[in-house]
């Protein structure tokens, strides 16, 4: 939907990154509906696996996103495009099930969990073992939960049919189990390095997803623990009600698939509490105290944008030069969802 840039921030010692909406679809009242909207969504999360929106604006005819610079790549192309160490996989899985149990907490779907939306940071120059935090983004179709009833056959449309839930194919109101549905092909695609309904066609697509039996990933690859299977099934289930009731069950399902010989995750994952508006608010009395409900604090890190590939820039368009004061960078250009 939009090009991204890396840019200089007009007032501050730091990078940001700029998203632009692709000049394909500035005459497209939908698509620019949607371009807003994922800046409205994204600001209201403010989570450590989730990328930041700091403000949107206007150049000209061209709506543009701040957010967060990350120093990284996505989780498509970790692996060069092929499957992922099994710890890896898991850890990137479990980082990305934190965002999304949190933007479900605060009433938001995400609607296009797969790979290339998910960062993952490089590692920090001289820190051994720090494997770079894993960021969610690209809220653009996102939608808040009581608004699902309202979704339309255009907008199942918009989504990576490649991990849309079966759900979306039959355009019924969607809740967080979709989300979890998503990840799991996700997880799947890590995995194996393959999807799990492969096919570019729609017709093929939507019966692979709406009547295929689920893919074994340890049938597509040698070595991995066959406890993934039973994982990958019940994540990727047709009736939504036999599957993992959040993506934090799911990613700690796939913990215990791995083991503990192998895995790589500093700690286990709860599911969110109930509670967890209350704990905020104690909190918030006591800021001494942690929430259990909640991540462990992160140490302070520089600011982040998104980017795939920073050492293949080149100049911003002349039209954009003035925007937001900045110098930019061409960082990449994903295809136009239409």
């Amino acid at each position: 939907m939009g090009t991204v840039y890396a840019a200089a921030h007009p007032r501050l010692p730091r990078r940001i990154a700029l998203k632009v909406l692709h000049p394909a679809l500035a005459e497209d009242d939908d698509a620019r509906a949607r371009f807003e909207r994922e800046a409205d969504h994204a600001a209201r999360l403010e989570h450590p696996n989730i990328v930041a929106v700091y403000d949107r604006g206007r150049e000209g005819d061209r709506l543009c996103i701040a957010m967060q610079y990350v120093e990284g790549t996505d989780a498509a192309t970790a692996g060069e495009g092929g499957p992922l160490d099994s710890a890896r996989a898991v850890r990137i899985v479990t980082e990305t099930a934190r965002a999304l149990d949190y933007s479900h907490e605060a009433g938001v779907l995400h609607r296009d969990v797969k790979p290339a939306n998910i960062l993952v940071e490089h590692p920090r120059p001289g820190h051994r073992g720090d494997p770079g935090r894993v960021l969610l983004a690209d809220f653009g179709i996102a939608k808040a939960l009581e608004q699902t009833q309202h979704l339309t056959k255009t907008g199942m449309l918009v989504a990576s049919l490649q991990y849309a839930a079966p759900e979306q194919f039959a355009n019924l109101p969607l809740d967080a189990r979709a989300d979890v549905y998503s990840l799991g092909c996700t997880l799947f695609r890590l995995l194996t390095g393959q999807q799990p309904y492969p096919g570019s066609p729609l017709a093929p697509l939507m019966a692979g997803h709406l009547n295929s039996p689920t893919p074994r990933p340890a049938a597509l690859r040698a070595g991995l623990p066959a406890g993934f299977d039973e994982v990958i099934a019940r994540a990727l289930a047709k009736d939504r009600e036999e599957r993992y009731p959040s993506c934090g069950a799911l990613a700690a399902a796939a913990q215990h698939a791995l083991g503990p010989a192998e895995a790589d995750i500093p700690t286990r994952w709860r599911p969110p509490s109930r509670r967890c508006g209350r704990n905020r608010r104690r909190t918030a009395r006591h800021p001494h105290r942690s929430s259990p409900n909640r991540p462990p604090a992160r140490r302070p890190a520089r600011a982040m944008a998104g980017g795939r590939n920073p050492a293949r820039t080149h100049a911003a368009p002349p039209e954009l030069a003035g925007a937001a004061d900045s110098t930019l960078e061409r960082l990449w250009h994903p295809p136009a969802q239409v």
